[in-house]
């Protein structure tokens, strides 16, 4: 589970950087202004803090952290996605 924890963290932190890159460079909504750049970094960069919390969990009750990976896979794919794409829309608008 420990294993489990430190590739999730690692893949965090992997896709963080990638979309701070991507952010940078303007290919993700090239008039996108800075402060709603930072607030879609933070939006996805969550997984950085939230990996770890989960790691330690798992150490004392496996169930719950499945249960909080399949939450935080929800917001990656819900809110956290829906967020991603409406900012791409508005720059094809």
């Amino acid at each position: 589970m420990i294993l489990y924890g430190v590739a999730m963290e690692g893949m965090a932190i992997s896709f963080t950087l990638i979309l701070a890159r991507m952010l940078r460079a303007g290919l993700i909504g090239s008039a996108l202004p800075g402060p709603q750049a930072r607030k879609l970094l933070r939006r996805y960069g969550i997984g950085i803090v939230i990996y770890p919390l989960i790691t330690v969990v798992s150490l004392f009750h496996a169930p719950l952290m499945l249960l909080l990976h399949a939450l935080i896979v929800g917001y990656y794919l819900g809110p956290g996605l829906n967020q991603l794409s409406l900012t791409s829309a508005e720059d094809t608008v």
